[in-house]
């Protein structure tokens, strides 16, 4: 007697060519961003070593031991490159500050000054800041992506200092406010900028003075 075969179910058939047809452009979506991915790690290191003066596509590409032509598959010019780095930076730390003011406990000083003293110990946000922080403006000027990622790390900045003015000073206007923490901004910029010799003049006090000058522009 003839075996009869049960045709599959009409759905599981269904979804099972879509899995097959959806596949192949899934693993091509994740080797694409993993690829990317290893380019950043490699673009941020070698512009540890290099600073701005010395990157080049074609420095990196021999780094990782891929053609040029590779690496400008994903990222054409080098400036590319480095606004994709400036705004991965900008998305991991831009509100860092704001986290560690969050993570702190006791009142609004105690606080502000754990929350600027681990800070000013977080080596990997300082290097980032120094990294991109000292030249990224002055290449702002010649090429518009990174003119908008430049606002947008300080616009994020702006509203996290925002958000903390509200618990420092709940009576500050909207107007005032936004005036304030473009001068926190500032304030906390200038002392990272320049914290190796501050920290020898005022050493294991810079974040004490940092505080009591944010402190003095919320409540003045």
């Amino acid at each position: 007697m003839k075996k009869t075969q049960r045709a599959p179910a009409k759905g599981g058939q269904t979804g099972d060519l879509l899995e097959k047809k959806a596949t192949p452009q899934g693993v091509r979506a994740k080797k694409r961003a993993q690829t990317i991915e290893r380019i950043l790690e490699e673009a941020n290191a070698l512009l540890k070593e290099e600073r701005f003066s010395g990157f080049s596509l074609r420095k990196l590409a021999g780094r990782m031991g891929l053609r040029l032509s590779h690496i400008q598959h994903y990222f054409p010019q080098s400036t590319d490159l480095l606004a994709a780095l400036f705004e991965r930076f900008i998305a991991k730390d831009s509100d860092e500050f704001l986290t560690h003011f969050e993570k702190a406990r006791g009142g609004p000083e105690a606080r502000l000054r754990m929350a600027l003293q681990n800070l000013l110990a977080d080596d990997a946000y300082l290097d980032g800041c120094e990294l991109f922080m000292s030249e990224m403006g002055a290449l702002a000027k010649q090429d518009e992506r990174i003119a908008t990622a430049v606002q947008a790390y300080f616009e994020a900045y702006h509203s996290a200092v925002d958000t903390l003015l509200r618990t420092l000073n709940p009576d500050l206007t909207p107007a005032l406010r936004r005036e304030k923490a473009v001068q926190i901004v500032a304030l906390i910029e200038g002392t990272l900028r320049i914290r190796v010799p501050l920290e020898r003049r005022h050493k294991g006090r810079v974040e004490k003075l940092l505080t009591q000058g944010i402190l003095n522009l919320a409540q003045g």
